[in-house]
């Protein structure tokens, strides 16, 4: 497993322990869906980058709910 894996489930792990509700594949799901729209080829590394990115706004969506 790569560096770019293990803190996408790292970050994945935060997320549900805040109370996020949404699973991984799903995230990841729409993620790929975003690149599709815009025509994007990507490389495993980039994708997890931009899914990492994307389950740290869902944390901070998260901690906006609880203040």
């Amino acid at each position: 497993m790569n560096v770019s894996d293990q803190v996408k489930i790292q970050e994945f792990d935060r997320y549900i322990m805040r109370g996020g509700n949404q699973s991984l594949a799903n995230i990841e799901d729409l993620c790929d869906f975003g690149f599709d729209m815009c025509g994007l080829g990507y490389d495993p590394n980039t994708f997890n980058e931009v899914v990492i990115d994307v389950i740290r706004k869902l944390i901070r969506d998260l901690n906006k709910e609880v203040s």
